[in-house]
């Protein structure tokens, strides 16, 4: 073999080896892409679900104060019966 021979076989060999790394990274920039699209899917699950806790929350909140005011309607008229009594 001569040296022409074996320095075109050394550079097919090295351009072989480029092109397998190049077809990885491309490969590795494209689950990069898709992780950054599943990450921003999930920040706005992530951000609706706590816009329903927030939703539910005020509700409860809600449904605290009427309980707190017909327990105290109650407590006034108890007490106000026991005053007539």
């Amino acid at each position: 073999m001569s040296l022409i021979q074996n320095l075109e076989a050394k550079i097919d060999s090295i351009l072989q080896s480029y092109e397998e790394k190049v077809a990885e990274i491309n490969a590795l920039k494209n689950k990069v892409k898709n992780l950054e699209a599943s990450n921003k899917e999930k920040d706005l699950q992530i951000s609706s679900l706590y816009e329903e806790i927030a939703q539910r929350d005020k509700a409860v909140e809600s449904l605290y104060g009427k309980i707190s005011s017909a327990f105290k309607e109650n407590e006034i008229i108890k007490e106000s019966k026991q005053e007539s009594t």
